[in-house]
């Protein structure tokens, strides 16, 4: 990767956050996080990088911006929050520009729960 697209990656992660965030989690989430988020990119092959692609668990929107620099493609976000809703939206505002990207995913549970069906009475 480009030595120009990893310092944009950086400087996004750092940058953007939500406004219920308290600013000093940031650097040290990006701190911590930066070579796996980096290890996790990598692995989107050049071609597929065009595609649309799904990203299960986008909270809190690390991957997510770092997706956003070298992908082209239609990026679709997924959460759960334990609600009943079914989509939702979240801000991300850039501390040093003052841009604002709204970020809007669906919410989903791959493990509802469901009451057990009884078995039927054995015949025999």
């Amino acid at each position: 990767m480009e030595p120009e697209t990893l310092e944009a990656m950086r400087a996004d992660l750092l940058d953007n956050s939500a406004p219920f965030e308290d600013p000093a989690i940031r650097p040290v989430l990006v701190q911590n996080g930066f070579s796996r988020l980096l290890g996790t990119v990598v692995l989107v092959p050049e071609r597929l990088r065009s595609c649309d692609i799904l990203q299960l668990g986008a909270e809190p929107y690390l991957l997510t911006l770092c997706l956003r620099r070298i992908c082209s493609g239609r990026l679709t976000l997924a959460n759960y929050f334990g609600t009943t809703d079914r989509h939702g939206e979240q801000l991300l505002i850039n501390q040093r520009t003052g841009e604002r990207l709204q970020l809007e995913y669906d919410l989903l549970n791959v493990e509802p729960r469901i009451s057990p069906t009884p078995m039927p009475a054995s015949t025999s």
